[in-house]
């Protein structure tokens, strides 16, 4: 849970204000009026003080800076790093329910010491393709771009993840960051290691507690298994990414 508690645990100060962002929260600006953004944004901290200007300031920058201001001024908003690693994750994993697909299962926090915001990620139970069907899922586009089966991306696509992604400074960035979490997550074998770690677990606990059918759970690891095999495998096909393997080879 993404609360007050994981704040003052991961954060230098637990005093600034976290918003939950629901379903098409794509960043636009809406104007001055803190109801426009009601359906899109919920205040989890702080709640008897509400206070959505830093929000609101925020999407205006995104929506109306000009290209150099936006590169020059972004990261006195958010942590680039932060949301490079994000976007990063979630394409490899392909979980399109995110602020890159449907804009959706996300906080941001704002400190107010930095004055700054922060991307949390959340809810990531629709990762390995879930939403994407077929063989489109493990062909998942680096960038992106040309996706189709991510789901419903109300009021358009984010303005936050396309202006970042379009920028060749942010893009070198989220780049970086593709290639660290790919030698974490695939050329170390680490995504296969965590399955059948927590495999291991829900097999023990089954012989005990008898929860899922053994044959239906181990079709289901098997599958996950699989996607992991075809995505690891169409990673390894992109000029990124490609020449990875060979050098954790050496």
């Amino acid at each position: 849970a993404i609360d007050e508690t994981y704040i003052a645990q991961h954060f230098p100060s637990a005093s600034g204000v976290l918003y939950k962002a629901e379903l098409g929260a794509n960043l636009t600006y809406q104007g001055e009026d803190p109801s426009a953004y009601a359906t899109r944004f919920t205040q989890q901290t702080r709640v008897n003080d509400a206070d959505l200007a830093p929000l609101i300031a925020f999407t205006r920058f995104l929506s109306e800076s000009d290209d150099a201001t936006f590169v020059h001024e972004l990261p006195s908003y958010i942590d680039v790093d932060a949301l490079a690693g994000y976007l990063a994750a979630n394409n490899l994993l392909v979980n399109t329910d995110s602020l890159a697909g449907m804009s959706n299962n996300y906080y941001l926090y704002y400190d107010e010491n930095d004055r700054r915001f922060t991307l949390l990620m959340w809810d990531a139970n629709e990762s390995l393709g879930k939403l994407t069907r077929g063989a489109q899922a493990a062909s998942y586009d680096l960038y992106y771009t040309g996706q189709q089966g991510a789901g419903p991306r109300l009021g358009g696509a984010n303005t936050l993840a396309t202006r970042f992604l379009a920028d060749p400074t942010f893009r070198a960035l989220y780049e970086h960051k593709l290639q660290e979490i790919y030698q974490q997550a695939f050329v170390s074998g680490g995504a296969v290691a965590q399955v059948e770690q927590y495999a291991t677990l829900v097999r023990a606990a089954n012989e005990e507690r008898s929860l899922v059918a053994p044959e239906s759970y181990e079709a289901a690891v098997a599958s996950v298994l699989d996607f992991i095999a075809q995505r690891s495998e169409y990673l390894a096909s992109t000029e990124l990414l490609g020449g990875l393997q060979e050098v954790a080879a050496r």
